[in-house]
């Protein structure tokens, strides 16, 4: 291994080292088809020549890159072909938006509570505002929380709670598959209207 002098052939391809050494472009990401991915795959085969990367060039013949810059070069192809076999990023962004709404006006006295859909697989919710109202009965608490049934965190509760004044939280909670929020009374007048509603926005996740 080492620098090397080569001849230019029209089939191959050539890439300057420093360029690779010392990106000129900022980190991003993408999301590739199933065809981009087998494309670039088969792309990385190039990257393991070490005739494919150019230290100087010269009229009618070039130099390859240092022994020091090729296997600095190979580490950054493994790590490619590694994030093509199987990237750990999750890509995802605004899909449509999320909205809940639950009213009960048939129950009996006392305890009550209203939940929204669990949800569904292969999304994620963003919730960014919350709604509560009891119309009738002034009580102790009225709480809300995020839970999947295992887990759960409480993210607002009202002390006490004052009939006919709605309780509303600002707030941005990302609820994956399964979780859904709930919203707790913690005493109620028989057949009072109880209102709950839920307002963000949905995320697909790629593969859901």
């Amino acid at each position: 291994m080492g620098v090397e002098r080569l001849n230019y052939r029209d089939d191959a391809m050539l890439i300057e080292a420093s360029r690779i050494l010392s990106p000129q472009f900022d980190q991003m990401i993408i999301s590739l088809t199933g065809a981009q991915v087998e494309l670039l795959r088969n792309a990385t085969m190039v990257f393991h020549k070490e005739s494919t990367f150019v230290s100087t060039y010269h009229d009618g013949y070039y130099y390859t890159a240092t022994t020091a810059d090729f296997d600095a070069i190979s580490t950054i192809v493994a790590n490619l072909e590694e994030k093509l076999m199987g990237n750990e990023n999750t890509i995802f962004g605004y899909k449509e938006r999320y909205l809940e709404e639950w009213i009960n006006e048939s129950h009996a006295a006392g305890l009550q509570l209203l939940e929204t859909l669990p949800v569904p697989a292969g999304y994620v919710h963003v919730v960014e505002h919350i709604y509560s109202i009891q119309h009738v009965t002034s009580n102790s608490f009225q709480q809300i929380i995020a839970t999947n049934d295992t887990n759960l965190v409480i993210i607002g509760a009202l002390f006490p709670v004052v009939a006919g004044v709605p309780m509303t939280l600002r707030t941005h909670i990302v609820l994956k598959e399964e979780d859904y929020i709930r919203c707790t009374w913690g005493s109620s007048a028989v057949d009072e209207h109880l209102g709950f509603g839920v307002w963000g926005y949905k995320m697909k996740v790629p593969g859901g």
